[in-house]
């Protein structure tokens, strides 16, 4: 049981952090365009947001079933929570300004909300 809460803890980090500090710096500057990098962050991001929905309350269960402390509950449930929100609050307000800064016309403004 203690191996699958290491397991479960260890790819959502390494995930992430191989995201972020490789896959995401690597697609933004390899690839022509941020609309294009976009288009392949966007299915590795909702995969890392859905694993965090699933593994936030199995780290959760696994932790009360080793009668861990109660913030070793309650931190992989907020984390979980986080995915959540991320995946459907954060991600779909970006999908919503994204044909505008990047389509035929771009709205000087969407472009400055990504940054560009």
């Amino acid at each position: 049981m203690v191996a699958g809460l290491w397991c479960l803890v260890g790819s959502w980090i390494g995930g992430l952090l191989l995201f972020g500090f490789v896959v995401a710096p690597t697609a933004f500057s390899a690839l022509p365009s941020p609309d294009l990098a976009g288009t392949i962050i966007g299915p590795v991001l909702r995969s890392l947001n859905l694993y965090g929905m699933v593994a936030g309350p199995l780290l959760a269960v696994l932790a009360i079933r080793l009668r861990r402390a109660l913030h070793l509950v309650l931190l992989p449930l907020a984390l979980g929570l986080a995915a959540f929100i991320a995946e459907f609050e954060v991600t779909t307000a970006i999908e919503a300004i994204r044909p505008l800064a990047f389509g035929p016309q771009p709205d000087p403004a969407a472009l400055a909300r990504f940054g560009w």
